[in-house]
This record gives C-alpha cells, structure tokens and sequence, in this order.
C-alpha cells in the first residue's frame, strides 16, 4: 500500500514515538514510586483477576449517568480494541495478507468490528464533546472556591478537548481512508455497511485523487496516534490502564477510613502524616494517574454538595497536573511544597466527614479522602493547627475518656436504678455489652443503652458492661488526626479487655464498631465484634426475642455511613424493621448512595460554620419521603437527624432500632 520511501518515513515515526513514549512512561512511573507508603507487593490472582475484569466489564462505571456510562463504555472498548485495528492497518502496509480460518473469514468480521465501533465512537465523541464544552454540564465542572491553580483548570479543559479531538480524528479519518477504499474497489462490502454507504459520495472520483486521499487518511490517522502514545500518559486517558492496576494494588483488607498506625516510638521517623507530595504514600500518587476525571466522587461528597470548600475530584486532579509538572523538571520529584498550597485549603481539610461515598462511588478504586486524614495528622501532630473545638474535644479524651469531657465516675449513671451487670464482678460472660461514650452521656443514646438491656435481658444473654472502666475507642481522636491521642485510648481498652473474658463484643455505636473491629487489629486488640442492628436481627431470627408488628405509622431508615459503606451492614437494621411493621419505605437515597448525617470523622465535635447542613439536607430525605418514624442505627446519627427534622419543621420521629425493638416486644 505504502511506497518505500513513506514505509521508511513510518518506521522512523515509530522509532521516535516509542522512544519518547517510554521515557514519558517512565516519568509516571518514577512519580508514582517516589510516594512514601509501598504498595502491598506480591502476587494476588484473584486482585489481577478483578483489575481484569473492571476493565473488560467497565461495570464499575454503571453506579450512575447510565447514558454517560454507556457511551463512555462503547469509548472504552472501542479505543482499546481499535489498537487491533491500527495493529491489522500496519500490516496492511506491508502488504501482509489476514487468514481465513476454517472458513471463518477472520477479515470479514474484522472489517465488521472496525465499521461498526468506528462509527459508535464517533457518536459518543460528538456526545462528550457537545456535553462538556456546549451544554457545559455543571457535573463536569469544580466550583471556584475549591483550591486549584489556574493552570490546571486551563489544563483540565486542554486536556479533555486534546484526548476527544484525537479520538474524532483517528477514528473518523481511518474510516475515510475505509470508505475511499471502497470506492476505489468499486463494491459495496455488507462487512462494512456505514463506510460503504460513504464511499457512494466518492464514486465519480478519479481513481488517482482516491488513492491520494487513502494515503492522506492514513497518514493523518497513524500519525495523530504516533504523536498521541507520547502524550497518553500525562492525559486523564492514562485511567484506561492505570485504573485496573489501581484495583489490584488497593488493599481491600483495610476498610474505610482505616489508616496503619503510626510507629510513635520510632525516633528516626521525623513527619507524621502528609505535609508534602513526598510523603502521599504510592496508592495515593496512583489514584491520580487513574482518575478518570469524571468527578462522580464529587456528586457524591456531601461536604461538597453543603457548598463547602472541599472537591475529592479537585484532590485528584491537583496532584496529577502537579506530578506532571514536576515530572518534566530535572530533579522536580524532589521538590517540597506544602500541600495546602496547591492540594487543598485548610478549610477543605476540616470539611470531610469521611462518610466514603467517594471511594464507592469511584469507578476506578480511588480513596481521595484518606490523604485529608493523612493532611489532618501533619495538622495535629505536626503544626497544633486544627479547629479550636477540636482543643477541647481532644481535652476532654484525654482527661476523661469521652468527647463530652463528663467524669468518668459518672459513667454509669444511665443505669442509675437498673441491675446491669459488669465485668468487675462477673470477671467473665459471653457478650461484652460496649454501651460507647453517646450510650454512657447522651440523653437519645441512653434509651438506646436501657433498649439493648431489656432486649438482651428478654433473650437470656449472658452480658456485662465494662461501666467505669469503659473509655472512648478514640475514633474522633484518629479521624481528627490525632493518632497519638487514638493509640493512647486503643492501648488503655486492650488492657482492660485482657482482665475479662469474653466471646464477643456488640456496640450500639457504628464508630465505635468500626474502630473496635477495623483498627484495633493492628494494635494487637482483635476481637470479634458485631453492631447491634446485627445482633437485634440475630436474636430474632434465632426466635430469642419476638418483637411484634405493632408500629402503624410509616416506617423509613438512614443507613448510617460507618455502618453502611464503611462495613457494608445494609440489611440486618431493614430486617429487624420488617418484623416491626409493614408499612416501610426506603429514603430517596439509601444503602450505598446513602446521604451522610455530617457527624463523621470527628465532624461532631466540629461547629458548621460554611455553607448549608449536611444534616439539614439529609433531612430533605425524610421530607421528601414522608416518613412518620425515622429508624437510626448510630448516637450520632440520631442526633443530627433530630436537629435537621427539627429545623425544617418536621414531626417525624427520629429513634434507634434498638428502642423501636424494645418497645415491641412480648
């Protein structure tokens, strides 16, 4: 097809655009291993199975826009599996003939792929094209007051108009060169049904003008793609490859908001937590390389959504076009910069209510909000620059072992007049009953504590509670960044856990549930730890309690984050419910899509000072469904739920299913 001459031309383009494709790969690569917490290393064929399949099956993208997705899809596919097609075209230039195989034309269905996905793809282009620059769909865009340079807002549009321009071309300028082809040859090929139905325009065309345009389109076609390899790995198209190596690499052992404890004993560890790009651990640099850019985690991030100044998309994309920038200077993986310079305001530090919504939202395994708990240790442990609430929430841990800084002897006033048993006496029992500090202090929460003993009482468990011994499990201590006040709490616990026996330990509080089951392993405390949503619904199915459906009214439940996605509970609290009553109904966002409360990661102990109320629009949910009786299974909850009901007004009731359990009780 080609003369000698362009097949020399060629082969040198090829040289020169491996060459600068390798040393830009490696600039990527380099940038992602000069990070400071490995990646997990060894083999895992089930992880490589998974990356594989995210990539065949693109099914992480389907969590919403489904007309999006679809067309993103037929991108995915078409981009990856048109490498074929450009792998077959070279081969055409050396004139090197495709077989048949047991009658099977293996050419024909090749022309068939290419004229179909040709032509889909270009669809899908125009699509992108007209919804991002256009239309300019608000979803596709960060707001101003999220902390981003202005070169890399310039970048971000650069970039997406750079990769879908390519793609137009490459693919719409291979399929000119298809349907002159076909003109040329002067047949119609049922393989290639939209190229032929092209090439009609072309037919009273001179045989050497279609010959010229066939080596035009060609050349055009192959040398975008030659100039694009080199480019490809600075661009968000990278995602197409490093997303599923971003699913094998992320740790699926460690939940939500789980960090690995800091050696606070180490004498040569000189930062803890994250001040600058060097210290964002491997997982994190690789996150960026595999965003997609498509800011669903930002849809989803209830910080973002109550107008504050915090995007997990801006996170992402920040460091990628920082990366890039220092990937192109000599020695510029050296260079130190804080990240509250270019990452993220301090404001968008504090705004996080690790709720992880934007890791499960995230198609391609990212987890941006572990770099603000990464940030918020510097903070704490590194600068004292933290929120003045959080001063006296850390006071209050640490003086009296709970947030509300009430005396510890006072710990067991809630069951003032009760036989409640506890493990100073009884030494040993089979459940060790974690009423948690809202169980111990918080008016809602203690008729959760006095529900759980009636329903254990009624079920004949054997159980005691720790009283005055029990202390705060440090969970807004670590998610407030303060590790060193967490592994002060943990170890006090573990100590008085080994005093006892037990077989299991059953929370009230989801925070205190994640932190007991998911963070004290690492610390040498590994208990079998189960909430009371599971518990209620275990003793029910086992016939132990038989509560009766005696609530009338309408009946919803708020999937608690640290509950719901942090632990993946969703159907033990709507199991209990359905022994309850009859007349359930879910909230319009529910399970996993489940709208935060605002109370996590320490954001309880914090005041609400920027933009609109995380619990307030959570409690647009409970409007919108017009539920009499609103079913929580976490203190927190409860109470940012109650405040946000009250605000709009409304006469909902907001109550734990451990005390709706009760109450129905024979």
């Amino acid at each position: 097809m080609l003369y000698p001459v362009e097949k020399s031309i060629f082969m040198l383009a090829l040289a020169l655009s491996v060459f600068y494709s390798w040393r830009n790969f490696q600039h990527l690569f380099r940038m992602i291993a000069n990070g400071g917490e490995k990646l997990p290393s060894g083999f895992h064929l089930n992880k490589l199975l998974k990356g594989i399949w995210v990539f065949v099956s693109q099914t992480s993208l389907f969590k919403s826009r489904p007309l999006a997705t679809f067309l993103h899809v037929l991108v995915a596919w078409g981009f990856t599996l048109y490498m074929l097609v450009n792998v077959i075209d070279v081969w055409k230039v050396w004139q090197i003939e495709i077989p048949e195989l047991s009658g099977l034309t293996i050419a024909w269905a090749y022309r068939l792929f290419a004229d179909i996905f040709s032509v889909l793809i270009l669809i899908a282009i125009v699509y992108f094209l007209y919804r991002r620059f256009v239309y300019k769909q608000e979803k596709l865009t960060i707001r101003d007051d999220i902390l981003m340079k202005d070169s890399v807002r310039k970048g971000v549009r650069t970039d997406s108009a750079i990769v879908a321009i390519f793609i137009f071309l490459h693919v719409g300028l291979r399929f000119l060169g298809s349907s002159f082809e076909l003109a040329l040859s002067g047949h119609h090929d049922s393989a290639q049904f939209f190229a032929s139905t092209l090439a009609i325009l072309w037919a009273n065309l001179s045989p050497e003008f279609l010959v010229m345009m066939i080596h035009i389109s060609f050349w055009m076609a192959i040398g975008l793609l030659l100039l694009f390899i080199p480019y490809f790995p600075f661009t968000k198209h990278a995602h197409l490859f490093m997303a599923p190596v971003n699913h094998y690499f992320k740790d699926e052992s460690k939940r939500a908001a789980v960090m690995i404890p800091i050696d606070l004993e180490d004498e040569d560890l000189e930062q803890y937590g994250a001040a600058e790009l060097t210290d964002l651990p491997q997982k994190s640099r690789l996150d960026a390389y595999a965003c997609i850019m498509c800011n669903r985690c930002q849809d989803a991030c209830p910080a973002y959504n109550s107008a504050k100044p915090l995007s997990p998309a801006a996170l992402e994309v920040n460091k990628r076009y920082e990366m890039n920038a220092l990937a192109k200077e000599k020695n510029g993986e050296n260079k130190t910069e804080s990240l509250r310079q270019w990452l993220i305001s301090d404001e968008g530090v504090w705004a996080c209510t690790t709720c992880g919504n934007c890791e499960t939202i995230c198609p391609v395994g990212n987890e941006p909000f572990k770099d603000l708990l990464l940030i918020r240790q510097d903070l704490v442990l590194m600068e004292s620059e933290f929120p003045e609430e959080a001063i006296t929430t850390f006071k209050n841990l640490e003086n009296n072992g709970n947030p509300w800084g009430i005396s510890r002897q006072d710990r067991m006033k809630w069951a003032e007049g009760l036989d409640v048993p506890t493990f100073k006496k009884k030494k040993k029992a089979d459940v060790l009953y974690w009423v948690g500090c809202a169980g111990a202090y918080d008016d809602k929460a203690i008729k959760t504590s006095k529900a759980m003993l009636k329903i254990m009482e009624t079920a004949g468990v054997d159980f005691a509670v720790l009283g005055t011994e029990e202390s705060c499990t440090g969970d807004s201590a670590r998610r407030l960044g303060n590790e060193y006040l967490f592994q002060m709490s943990a170890a006090e616990n573990i100590e008085i856990f080994e005093k006892y026996e037990f077989n299991l330990i059953v929370t009230q509080c989801p925070h205190c549930f994640t932190t007991l089951k998911n963070d004290y392993p690492a610390l040498g405390g590994e208990y079998k730890v189960i909430s009371h949503a599971e518990y209620i619904a275990q003793l029910i199915a086992e016939g132990k309690i038989k509560p009766n459906k005696s609530i009338e009214q309408s009946l919803s439940y708020h999937d608690s984050c640290y509950l719901g996605r942090h632990n993946d509970i969703y159907e033990a609290p709507r199991d209990v419910l359905g022994t309850l009553s009859d007349n359930f109904k879910e909230l319009p966002r529910h399970h996993d899509d489940a709208y935060c409360c605002g109370a996590g990661g320490g954001r309880m102990w914090l005041e609400e000072t920027i933009g609109e109320k995380i619990n307030v629009q959570r409690a647009g949910d409970v409007k919108e469904c017009n539920a009499e009786i609103l079913a929580t299974a976490c203190p927190f909850c409860n109470t940012m739920l109650t405040d946000g009901c009250n605000d709009l007004e409304l006469k909902t009731e907001v109550k734990d299913i451990a005390v709706l359990t009760a109450d129905a009780l024979l």
